[in-house]
């Protein structure tokens, strides 16, 4: 390798550290009427009410922000909006038809659902984007109601290169309409292994498997389709929402139709292999929307549905097993909207943020990388000015670097003048497996800490400030029944090991 491409690597390799921050804002309009921003430029978030319309967000919304976190564009699935909020040059009518007619003319935003439009830099040029987005048509059913048809998958072209408010370069080009088609509303990307291109997925109805392209910075290849042939014959798909793990190397998928799948992902070939599958629940069937969300570390799933929030252990030999109720929404003062759940979306702050289908509370958990109860699910922790009408900003991990160098799905706040790196610990736990007591041990040399012991449910059990050198007993006997326990080492309020124990 030349020396020039050995610095362009490493340059581009800290960019991924200090930059990327193209999912800095959040957008929330009300039919048109008003608006509101989340801001994280802070390292939090932060609501502001614009008191102003940046057009009607309802269902088909996509947000981008420029490296430094400034917004750039946004679209409601009916036109491009820059910074300003005015229509780009050339961002006007997109998904153009009949559809298009009946609804955006009246301002009534485009009739499909999160995870339908999706908005991405254009790779090594930090002054394009794409936009790719879904075209929609209703029939007349035989029955003599009417239905929904998905019509071809689309993409249009931002630049900022000659204009600098932006300027749609290619509109409405055709990137898919064969059949099978397409499942509606759960599109997602994924970095490649370069840490440079972007992999683009979706599902096609039907059993027909997944849709793959791969954008670089020649264009779009593909389409590239992936059958993976052990979908049950009354499998029905769509209606729930798609998510990679942070690191890019898990893929889920959670629908109340038919349950919950679980990928590994290779980066590099754009590959999925089948690891498991959660049967819907007879519960959910009545229910036709769910998210699914994961922790930054990607070992936790949790599970919307409605009114009850779930978390799985995707690490877990029974994945299905582990599953613990966070919480059960029981809307006793609710007429109009009932506090509810639905989408999830990880935050710059690493929080996990937990959108109601309409209303104007976000539900957010606070600590997604923590088993059970532990994890803090925040009931309408996050207020709009006003009630948001299925607005569900939804963003891919945009500061995945390549393999082997991938960074934090985190933004540190610029407010902190040090960044504390808490070291791993070399903390002994033994003997484990264990019938009587245990003994933990902090080697001389390492720092203080507190460990703290949970159930399988997320309660905590027990709590040791731990000294270095100092060989300490706890005796788990007496009060705990025979099974797995979790543990956890904390140092300057970060932890730094998890583990587990055994007790038998």
């Amino acid at each position: 390798m030349r020396l020039s491409s050995i610095l362009f690597c490493a340059i581009l390799s800290c960019s991924f550290l200090t930059a990327q921050q193209h999912d800095n804002v959040w957008l929330f309009a009300d039919l048109g009427i008003r608006s509101a921003k989340a801001d994280f430029s802070n390292g939090s978030i932060e609501i502001s009410d614009l008191g102003t319309s940046v057009g009607d967000l309802v269902k088909s919304t996509s947000i981008i922000c420029d490296l430094d976190g400034n917004l750039v564009l946004y679209t409601n699935g009916c036109d491009i909006y820059g910074a300003n909020h005015l229509i780009i040059d050339n961002g006007n009518q997109i998904n153009p038809g009949e559809t298009w007619d009946n609804y955006c003319a009246n301002n009534s935003g485009y009739p499909l659902v999160t995870q339908s439009n999706l908005l991405l830099p254009w790779p090594n040029n930090s002054e394009q984007y794409v936009l790719l987005h879904q075209n929609i048509a209703f029939i007349n059913a035989p029955n003599g109601g009417i239905e929904s048809q998905l019509g071809p998958l689309l993409f249009s072209i931002i630049s900022f290169g000659a204009n600098s408010s932006g300027q749609v370069i290619a509109k409405n080009q055709i990137l898919y309409e064969n059949e099978p088609s397409i499942e509606g509303g759960v599109m997602t990307a994924n970095r490649h292994a370069n840490g440079i291109d972007w992999w683009i997925t979706n599902r096609l109805e039907n059993n027909g498997g997944l849709l793959k392209f791969l954008l670089t910075s020649d264009g779009i290849e593909g389409p590239f389709i992936q059958h993976l042939g052990w979908y049950p014959e009354d499998y029905q798909g769509g209606g729930g929402e798609s998510e990679f793990s942070s690191d890019g190397t898990r893929y889920v998928f959670n629908s109340s139709r038919s349950g919950m799948e679980i990928y590994d992902f290779d980066r590099q070939t754009g590959e999925f292999t089948f690891v498991d599958t959660i049967d819907r629940r007879e519960e959910t069937a009545d229910i036709f929307f769910t998210g699914i969300g994961l922790s930054p570390s990607g070992r936790f799933a949790y599970v919307s549905e409605n009114t009850r929030v779930f978390q799985y252990d995707l690490d877990a030999e029974d994945i299905e097993e582990s599953r613990i109720l966070l919480h059960t929404f029981t809307n006793p003062d609710s007429i109009f909207i009932h506090p509810h759940s639905n989408y999830f979306q990880l935050g710059p702050d690493c929080k996990l943020y937990n959108y109601m289908n309409s209303g104007r509370y976000i539900h957010r958990i606070n600590n997604p990388d923590l088993p059970g109860l532990a994890c803090d699910y925040e009931v309408n922790a996050i207020e709009l000015p006003f009630p948001a009408f299925r607005d569900q900003p939804q963003f891919p991990h945009f500061r995945l670097g390549p393999v082997g160098d991938e960074g934090s799905p985190c933004v540190e706040s610029p407010n902190s003048t040090e960044t504390v790196q808490a070291p791993k610990a070399e903390l002994k736990v033994y003997p484990n497996p264990s019938s009587g007591p245990i003994r933990l041990f902090l080697p001389v040399g390492e720092a203080a800490a507190m460990w703290r012991l949970y159930d399988l449910q997320g309660r905590p059990l027990q709590e040791l400030s731990l000294l270095p050198g100092q060989d300490q007993r706890v005796d788990v006997t007496a009060a705990l029944p025979a099974g797995t326990y979790l543990w956890q080492l904390f140092r300057e309020g970060k932890v730094v090991e998890t583990g587990r124990i055994i007790r038998n």
